[in-house]
């Protein structure tokens, strides 16, 4: 069986549980091609907090801010 590449992404969203340096980096380990974050429910600091230690990981992973309305 030949396996093609295909343009699916797994999208993640990063909440209180899984905002740690350790749970980030095994979730990018696991195949986490974009990290969601949910704007609605963390403030600047948090989102900022979160991108900055994304970005120190894997610079190559896709963020996403997802905004209320």
């Amino acid at each position: 069986m030949v396996f093609q590449s295909t343009n699916s992404k797994i999208v993640c969203t990063i909440g209180p549980a899984s905002n740690s340096k350790e749970v980030l980096t095994k979730m990018i380990e696991a195949g986490m091609d974009v990290a969601r974050l949910n704007l609605s429910h963390a403030d600047h600091i948090t989102a900022k907090t979160t991108f900055d230690t994304i970005r120190a990981i894997d610079d190559t992973i896709a963020i996403l801010y997802d905004l209320q309305g």
